[in-house]
């Protein structure tokens, strides 16, 4: 018994040692991987939720409620967003409380920076009632066809952590 323990362990340790070591590619964000179109939904890490700072303002016994509804309301939203060549790029969300004049947007996209797998977007809308403006969009790319973005609050203001969009590309 001792024997093919012995065995057993050697050849564990030579299909280790002989195995091809599997490289952790890590994706470089360009500009070009954005082209195409994307369907994102809202995921959230509820331990990295209850770690942010503004999860923690709300009182111990309000947290689980709290976070019930966000998974709730976040669970039915939806956002496609197409990033074309040219520079153009539209974007269809869906969700409670999103008015249907607001859920379709076209406008222009332009790379800000990157960052290894982080990419900085500036999208300008053409709704000229849009009083915010530009915004600028960051993107974690995961591998070519997923792609992260936390989601961004009114007037610049950032969701707590925990709560992001997951986009995979169609």
């Amino acid at each position: 018994m001792k024997r093919t323990t012995c065995v057993v362990l050697a050849l564990v340790a030579a299909v280790a040692f002989l195995a091809p070591a599997q490289a952790s590619a890590e994706v470089e964000a360009s500009k070009e991987m954005l082209h195409g179109t994307w369907t994102g939904k809202v995921t959230i890490d509820e331990a990295a939720l209850k770690a942010d700072d503004k999860f923690k303002e709300i009182p111990a016994e309000q947290a689980d409620l709290v976070l019930g509804l966000l998974k709730q309301q976040f669970s039915k939203m939806k956002m496609d967003m197409t990033f074309n060549a040219d520079g153009t790029a539209s974007a269809e969300i869906e969700g409670p409380g999103i008015p249907a004049k607001d859920r379709k947007k076209e406008g222009t996209w332009e790379v800000v920076k990157t960052d290894g797998d982080s990419i900085t977007v500036k999208i300008t809308s053409k709704d000229e009632a849009d009083k915010e403006g530009p915004k600028d969009m960051v993107f974690k790319c995961l591998d070519e066809k997923t792609m992260t973005m936390g989601l961004p609050g009114k007037a610049g203001a950032q969701m707590p952590k925990g709560i992001e969009f997951k986009f995979t590309k169609k």
